[in-house]
This record gives C-alpha cells, sequence and structure tokens, in this order.
C-alpha cells in the first residue's frame, strides 16, 4: 500500500536542490571569475553551508523508500534502476556535446568522434557534467533497496546501523584532527586513511540514516537539541574553512559537523505545515515532479549566466546578495526550461 505523501521530503528535496545549485554556483565564480578584488571568502561561505546538499538527498531517498511495502524487486530494476541508467547515458551524451561547443572542435571526423566518446566517458573530470555522479550513486542504492527493507523494519538493527555509521563518522574527524598534533595521531589518520570511506559512508548508509529520522517521531525538546547542534555543525564546518593546519577538514560531508546540520533541516523540514490549498499543492508537486531536471540541467544555465558575469557585482558588500540571488535565478530558469521540456511526451523522458 502506498503512503501519504509526506510534503516535509519535497520541501527538502528542494533545499536540497536549492543547495547543489549554490555549491556550483561558488565553485564556477571562484574557480574561473573571481579575482583579488572579489569576495571569495563569502563564496567559500555559501558553498560550505551548501554542502548538506549532497547527504540531503540520500537521506530524502531514504525516507522515501524504505518504509515503501508496495515496490518489488522488478520494479526496482525496471522503473528505477534501468530508468536511470537510460537518464544517466543520455545526459552523458548531452554535456558532452555541450563541452564540445564551448571547447571547440580542432581536427576532422574522426577527431571529432574521438573528443565526444572521451568527454561523454570523462564525466568525472569534466566540470560541467561532474554532477553526474550522483545518478550511478542511487542506481546502486537502489540496487542496495531490499537489504535497506530488511533493516528499517528490524528497530534495534536499524538503530544499530545509524550509531555505527555516525561513529565511523567521529572516528574519521578525530583521524584528521589528531593527525597534525602528534605522530601517534598521524598513524592513526594514516590508518583511517585506508580505510574505503566512500564505501562505509555510501547513499546507502545516508538513506538509512534518513529513513531513521523520519520515522522516528521526535519531541520538541529533542528537536531544539537537535536544531541548536545543527547550527554549531554549520558553524564549525564554515569557521574551519578558514586558514590553517585545520583549514577545510570538516567540510567534507560525511563528518559529523555537516551530517549533524543535514540532519536538523531535515528534522525541521518535516515540521514544516502541509499546502494551505489546492493550488499551492499543485504547485509544489508541480515543482517537485521538475526537480531532477532541474538538477540535471542547471549546469548548464549556470555556465550561460555566470561566463561572463560582470566581477563587480561579487565584491563587498554586494557579494552577500549577489550570490543567494544567482542561485535562485539560476534555479528559476532551469525551472521554466524543465517545465517546458516535460510538456513535450519524447524529451520529458530526460527528465522524468
Amino acid at each position: 500500500m502506498a503512503q501519504a505523501r509526506q510534503y516535509g521530503l519535497d520541501y527538502a528535496k528542494i533545499l536540497a536542490t536549492l543547495g547543489v545549485i549554490a555549491i556550483h554556483t561558488t565553485v564556477f565564480l571562484g574557480s574561473v571569475q573571481l579575482g583579488a578584488d572579489a569576495d571569495v571568502r563569502v563564496a567559500s561561505i555559501y558553498g560550505t553551508l551548501a554542502r548538506f546538499a549532497v547527504p540531503l538527498f540520500f537521506m530524502v531517498s531514504g525516507a522515501l523508500f524504505l518504509g515503501r511495502t508496495d515496490i518489488n524487486y522488478k520494479t526496482i530494476w525496471r522503473k528505477y534502476i534501468l530508468r536511470l541508467t537510460i537518464v544517466w547515458i543520455s545526459w552523458m551524451i548531452i554535456y558532452a556535446i555541450f563541452t564540445m561547443c564551448i571547447t571547440g572542435i580542432d581536427g576532422g571526423i574522426r577527431a571529432t568522434i574521438s573528443h565526444f566518446l572521451y568527454e561523454a566517458t570523462h564525466f568525472m573530470t569534466n566540470n560541467q557534467a561532474i554532477h553526474l555522479w550522483f545518478l550511478p550513486a542511487m542506481m546502486f542504492a537502489y540496487a542496495l533497496l531490499p537489504i535497506g527493507w530488511a533493516i528499517a523494519h528490524d528497530p534495534k538493527i536499524l538503530r544499530y546501523c545509524v550509531v555505527l555509521i555516525l561513529s565511523g563518522s567521529t572516528l574519521v574527524m578525530i583521524g584528521r584532527l589528531v593527525a597534525p598534533i602528534t605522530s601517534i595521531g598521524a598513524d592513526i589518520n594514516a590508518l583511517i586513511s585506508t580505510i574505503p570511506i566512500s564505501t562505509i559512508f555510501t547513499p546507502f548508509s545516508l538513506m538509512l540514516v534518513g529513513y531513521y529520522l523520519y520515522s522516528t517521531p521526535f519531541l520538541r525538546d529533542q528537536r531544539i537539541i537537535i536544531y541548536i547542534l545543527g547550527v554549531l555543525g554549520a558553524i564549525v564546518s564554515v569557521v574551519m574553512t578558514g586558514e590553517g593546519e585545520l583549514a577545510g577538514m570538516f567540510v567534507d560531508y560525511y563528518l559529523p559537523p555537516m551530517l549533524i546540520f543535514t540532519v536538523a533541516l531535515l528534522v525541521a523540514t518535516k515540521q514544516l505545515p502541509s499546502p494551505r490549498n489546492k493550488l499551492a499543492e499543485r504547485i509544489l508537486k508541480s515543482l517537485s515532479a521538475c526537480l531532477l531536471g532541474i538538477y540535471l540541467i542547471h549546469q548548464i544555465v549556470l555556465y550561460y549566466m555566470l561566463v561572463n558575469f560582470p566581477l563587480k557585482y561579487v565584491e563587498r558588500p554586494l557579494s552577500i546578495v549577489v550570490f543567494p540571488g544567482l542561485i535562485l535565478a539560476a534555479f528559476i530558469i532551469s525551472w521554466a526550461i524543465v517545465w517546458f521540456i516535460r510538456v513535450l511526451p519524447a524529451p520529458r523522458k530526460l527528465v522524468d
């Protein structure tokens, strides 16, 4: 039986999409455009705070799928994994063509084909297409859903897994903290570095955390504590993007400061009210349906928005309001494009 729609998850997905756009906006301006007179620090703060987007996406997926009983193995592979595979391959081709168009093509047909194949298969090194890594990561997580269901349906095992994930996250942070201080700390950090962090903190792990958070009723006092810890986590993450030996070590999304910040955001969106009328509900559902397409296309929108963006607008004090404005503008433009694409029967398969 399908679950009733949880609008808090729609809000969380919108927030995560805005976060992804924020990361790529600040990275683009920071690496391509910002000069000595521009406010690099403001870009760094916005980019750091937005790193909640990655774990939030996966936590939302866990909250959506791990409690469902209306899908089976065939549905997982046919409706989700196969569909995402087609979308992934299609957008690798789209971004390969886009990259070739903006970088230029030298040589004849053979060189063009070789260039195209390179761009299509090296999306992780393509600044415009690097965000496509999310699709195979989600496919892998979907393939593990039957295991997730078994864990989610046993509260004791679920709590054990959540504690294990958070403990591992804390252990990695401790290793990073003590490494610059003592030789023993460096040895500990080296040992921890041999652990495949990307495997331990897979999307699947974050999905378990997301399901636990959404299926657990938190009392008001508990939520306040979570919110306070989340704010502290955000502050620590921002402060540690500064200078010094510890600079940047808390930016990774799987470390406690950013993870706690993400947890607070998910719990907060859970408390938001449902749409108050049919029009608001229709708009929210329409926007939610466009979010995958917005995620896929926003890098192209950002390129054309920012490639010739005047630097004077990202200098202090304008940068404080210009960065959020650029992020929101990219989101709205991408939404409009995806909405139009979804009206067309064939192209809509690329963004659904």
